[in-house]
């Protein structure tokens, strides 16, 4: 095979993850041509709505207002392959398309951008978090987000946060919002800067300030960066990988695309996913996910429901040795049911 072509969204950071494959499968095999395919996805269209609110009008509730126009390119043969931000990417794929590679994964955790500082410090599970004393309005458009901000910080205002790094960054700037949530990995590839430490051990954090706080300066605006653990504010599932879906049965692409899936990582992301899939949790329910290697064999896997509120909220977490794809699908699925039996479905209706 001596092209592919590659359906992306046309966001900036979808661009930047394209163009990250377009690297590195050239660099990878000799003599392939990489051809992007760029497309407005009905998440792109709508800025001014939130994602729940554009999930229902576009009829795609959990069916991907950020991957439909681009799986649309892969069933009618205009792609060979479709780049997403994982967390994007639905459980349940349409007919015809699976998940055939996921990238190794960028740092997992969320943090607070702020244009002042935070002093005040505190804990919770043993674990260092901001204060956020004075703070009324907070940016973010994920429910899951949303839902922990209140469970571990108070009732803040949550205001509506949309659209590309730098018009969060000028609404933030301009005091629309005393803070906004944004994913460390995509804030990092973006900026191609590296802000934190990589080590998420919490006795590391307890001793080392910069593995917590961190500062950048974006066009002549210092921001101030807390980073938030996923132990504690636990990511969406499949935060920080990226995945490659083709279409089934295409055995050449299969093959280009081994050069850029991670097999630990396809596990850890099968984990979540076979979580989020068990718990049948779309856009409109705060779900979190976060699993890792406890040793090169054994899988952790958090969970966490909530209610909308964050006044309700149930975290159960397991553990399994894992061989294959396999037994990571069965870790995820039975947590979920864990959860589930705690009485979980009831904290992901609508409106609860």
């Amino acid at each position: 095979m001596k092209k592919i072509r590659v359906g992306t969204r046309k966001s900036p950071l979808a661009m930047w993850q394209a163009l990250h494959f377009q690297e590195f499968m050239q660099n990878c095999v000799s003599g392939l041509e990489v051809e992007l395919v760029p497309v407005l996805t009905s998440g792109d269209r709508f800025l001014s709505q939130s994602l729940e609110d554009v999930s229902r009008s576009e009829d795609v509730v959990d069916k991907g207002f950020f991957t439909k126009e681009i799986e649309e390119l892969l069933l009618r043969g205009e792609a060979d392959v479709a780049i997403h931000s994982l967390k994007d990417l639905p459980t349940q794929l349409p007919p015809g398309l699976e998940l055939s590679g996921v990238s190794s994964r960028g740092q997992v955790a969320d943090i607070i951008v702020s244009s002042r500082p935070i002093t005040g410090r505190g804990q919770v599970l043993g674990i260092p978090i901001p204060k956020l004393q004075g703070v009324r309005r907070v940016g973010t458009s994920s429910l899951r987000r949303s839902a922990q901000l209140r469970e571990l910080f108070g009732k803040q205002e949550i205001l509506l946060l949309r659209g590309n790094l730098n018009t969060r960054l000028h609404k933030l700037a301009r005091g629309e919002y005393d803070l906004i949530l944004l994913a460390q990995t995509g804030l990092e590839r973006l900026t191609g800067q590296t802000f934190f430490p990589d080590n998420l051990d919490i006795a590391v954090w307890q001793a080392d300030e910069a593995h917590f706080a961190s500062e950048f300066v974006w066009e002549g605006q210092t921001f101030y960066l807390y980073r938030l653990h996923p132990e504690l504010f636990v990511p969406a599932c499949s935060q920080g990988f990226l995945g490659i879906e083709s279409r089934e049965g295409d055995q050449e692409v299969r093959e280009l695309v081994h050069h850029f899936s991670d097999i630990p990582s396809f596990q850890l992301a099968t984990a979540e996913r076979a979580f989020l899939r068990t718990l049948e949790a779309g856009c409109h329910a705060p779900v979190a996910g976060y699993s890792f290697f406890t040793s090169p064999t054994q899988i952790r896997l958090l969970g966490k429901v909530l209610s909308r509120d964050g006044s309700r909220v149930l975290r159960q977490e397991k553990s399994a040795d894992i061989s294959d794809v396999s037994d990571a699908a069965f870790l995820g699925a039975a947590l979920a049911e864990e959860l589930l039996d705690a009485g979980a479905a009831a904290f992901m209706s609508y409106g609860s």
